[in-house]
Parts: C-alpha cells; sequence; structure tokens
C-alpha cells in the first residue's frame, strides 16, 4: 500500500509532530521507512551514486506500488550510464504512478518528461556516434534531418518558455499512454 511511504516521508519532515501523531503508534516501522528514504537521497545528494543505488533498489523491493524508489532508481542508473537499466526503471514508475496516482496526473507527467530526456539524450549520442560514417546519400540526408529535429528538440526543451503541449488520447495507445503535439504558444 502506498500510503506507508508517505506517511514516513511526512514523518521525516514533522519529526516533532509525527512523534505525537496517533497514526505513528499505528505503524510503528515509519521512522525506519522514513530513514531508509533520507539515507538513500543522502548517497544520491553526496555522489555515492552505488550506495544510493544498492538502497534504492531495496526500497524498490520493499514498496514496489511506489513510483519515488523506482523514479530515483532511474535517474541513477542514468547518471552512472546504464541505459537500459534507466530506461526499465522509469517504465516501472510509469506503470505504478498510473495505477495508484494521488496528486491529479503531476507525477506522471514529470515521470515521462525526464523519460522522454533520457531517450532524447540517448538518440543525440547515437546520432554522434554515426555522424562521421558515409552512409549514402537517402542515409546521410535521414541523418541530417534527425540532426535537426534533435537540435530543434533541445531548444524547446531548454527555452524559457516551451511550445504549449496539447495532449490527446488515442484509441489504441502507445506503450505508456498519450500522444503529445507541441504547438508555439501565442504571444
Amino acid at each position: 500500500m502506498r500510503v506507508w511511504p508517505l506517511l514516513a516521508l511526512a514523518c521525516l519532515t514533522a519529526d516533532a509532530v509525527c512523534a505525537e501523531a496517533p497514526v505513528a503508534g499505528a505503524y510503528p516501522g515509519a521512522r525506519a521507512i522514513a530513514a531508509a528514504y533520507a539515507a538513500a537521497d543522502r548517497a544520491f545528494a553526496g555522489g555515492d551514486l552505488v550506495l544510493a543505488r544498492d538502497q534504492t533498489r531495496a526500497l524498490t523491493e520493499h514498496f514496489p506500488d511506489d513510483p519515488q524508489p523506482w523514479l530515483r532508481l532511474a535517474q541513477i542508473e542514468e547518471r552512472l550510464g546504464h541505459f537500459a537499466e534507466s530506461l526499465a526503471a522509469y517504465d516501472t514508475a510509469l506503470d505504478v504512478e498510473a495505477a495508484y496516482s494521488v496528486d491529479g496526473g503531476i507525477t506522471l507527467a514529470r515521470i515521462r518528461y525526464q523519460r522522454a530526456a533520457l531517450l532524447l539524450g540517448e538518440a543525440e549520442r547515437e546520432l554522434a556516434r554515426t555522424s562521421g560514417t558515409k552512409l549514402g546519400a537517402p542515409y546521410d540526408a535521414a541523418r541530417d534531418d534527425l540532426a535537426r529535429a534533435l537540435g530543434q528538440a533541445n531548444v524547446v526543451r531548454q527555452s524559457a518558455s516551451p511550445p504549449r503541449a496539447t495532449v490527446h488520447r488515442v484509441a489504441e495507445p502507445p506503450a505508456h499512454g498519450y500522444v503529445v503535439e507541441t504547438r508555439e504558444s501565442p504571444r
């Protein structure tokens, strides 16, 4: 159940209040859960990514229905350069958040954005790896078109006022649900 990790995080931020709250006595492990989340966050913030990964993996095993450790695991794996592991963790975070969303889709949108940024970065690296290889006229032209598209996507991603996104449900959604079309926002 997703309530306990959230309760533990609340205890972490309001320790004195939590000590007197009746619900703290109802779940004696709440402080241990909060401590486990805090330890993983400290390791991540301190740059000890291997320790952070180990601690975060333990959290995903104990709380598989909480998207936050899955999201953090994805970020850690991405920083470690483990693309497939990062993508798998983002996908699990998406699945869990879609099933148990409590914030009106805000976390779901954040996970999707970070997953898309991972894929965009990987596409850029792959394109850079092949840029010196002559493939022939139609393939070279396609690679140039892709390079321009990736450059435009980066401009949009890094701009202070990104284009407004219109989200459409589709009859048969892709793997994780939505098709996003971007349009320039009116000025």
